[in-house]
């Protein structure tokens, strides 16, 4: 398991390993502090999420009031006439 909050509010990584040995079957379970990986991952998270809600603001203040978006105001793809059909060579029809 990777990155788990324990009760303590800590972040651990656990990797567990079955063994076995002559008195009978086990499983090892290490765990592996990561408190400060894991902080350090949602501070970014936070950051590019207040980097995007940035530029977003930014370009809808530099835009003229009457913009509209693309996606609203464009026009439909050109349409391509069908091809004719070709005529059978025997009887001249379609």
């Amino acid at each position: 398991m990777k990155s788990r909050k324990a009760p303590d509010g800590r972040s651990y990584t656990f990797t567990c390993t079955p063994v076995s040995e002559a008195e009978g079957r086990g499983v090892l379970v290490f765990a592996t502090d990561v408190t400060d990986h894991a902080e350090a991952a949602e501070r970014l998270r936070a950051s590019e999420r207040r980097q995007r809600e940035t530029a977003v603001t930014l370009q809808r203040s530099l835009l003229p009031r009457n913009w509209r978006s693309p996606t609203t105001c464009a026009s439909p793809p050109p349409t391509t006439p069908a091809a004719p059909r070709p005529r059978s060579a025997a009887t001249g029809t379609t």
